[in-house]
């Protein structure tokens, strides 16, 4: 904790301003998507004023059985749902008290429409839902037998291969997801936010205390490849489907 106030950052924190810069001044609009941003977060936020958050939660089951295919580990699922634990959680806590805004990834592959809307107006743009151009890019992003994995939300909560950290962290983000579909504005479920916020901490607890150490600073996270699709950033016309 701190390490973004070290001095030896003030040269990344000069090479960062200057590509903010470089890539968005006079954009009105923009953001950009990578799962290793829970990481570096609190560097961006020094440089970041009034940054809001999407957060995508998929489902445990899926993820790590994504993670494991990926690694090619053993057939426990165990250390992939630590790690789904422990990401999300962290994906709370660092946004604490900033809008954000929950898209949950199996809710948007069965009805892309009413996602795409909830994002529109959580960043403005709700004009923009039935501009042809935003149309055609969803058609070509929204793919529902892209998935490799692909297990029914109900079945997740009573699937033997989840963890009970992970089902009741993915439970209580299911609730405060129903309870904010209509909703754009954090203030407007903060008691929900708050009752998340403090499960997702203790389980994060938990999870490095049964890990001996957490997924960042083992490099499991850290060393992770990069989203496929090159170009991690996007303009205000993109910025509705980033998150899915």
């Amino acid at each position: 904790e701190g390490w973004e106030d070290s001095a030896e950052l003030e040269e990344l924190e000069d090479q960062a301003r200057a590509l903010l810069r470089e890539r968005f001044a006079g954009v009105p609009n923009w953001g950009w998507k990578d799962p290793r941003t829970l990481l570096t977060l609190p560097f961006w936020q020094r440089l970041v004023d009034g940054m809001r958050y999407v957060i995508c939660v998929r489902n445990p089951v899926d993820v790590a059985q994504s993670l494991r295919a990926t690694e090619g580990t053993g057939a426990s699922l165990e250390p992939q749902m630590r790690e789904w634990v422990w990401s999300t959680a962290r994906a709370l806590e660092g946004t604490s008290g900033s809008p954000r805004l929950i898209v949950d990834y199996d809710d948007f592959l069965a009805e892309p429409d009413q996602a795409i809307a909830s994002l529109a107006r959580f960043v403005g743009l709700e004009e923009r839902t039935d501009d042809s151009e935003v149309r055609r890019s969803l058609e070509r992003f929204v793919d529902p037998t892209l998935p490799l994995f692909r297990t029914p939300v109900d079945s997740v909560i009573g699937d033997q291969r989840a963890t009970r950290e992970a089902v009741a962290l993915y439970r209580e983000f299911r609730r405060v997801h129903r309870a904010g579909r209509a909703l754009a504005e954090p203030e407007e479920l903060e008691d929900e936010w708050d009752a998340l916020e403090q499960l997702a901490h203790r389980l994060r607890l938990q999870v490095e205390d049964a890990m001996g150490s957490s997924p960042a600073t083992s490099g499991r996270l850290r060393d992770a490849p990069p989203p496929a699709g090159g170009d991690e950033t996007a303009s205000a016309a993109e910025v509705e489907q980033l998150e899915a």
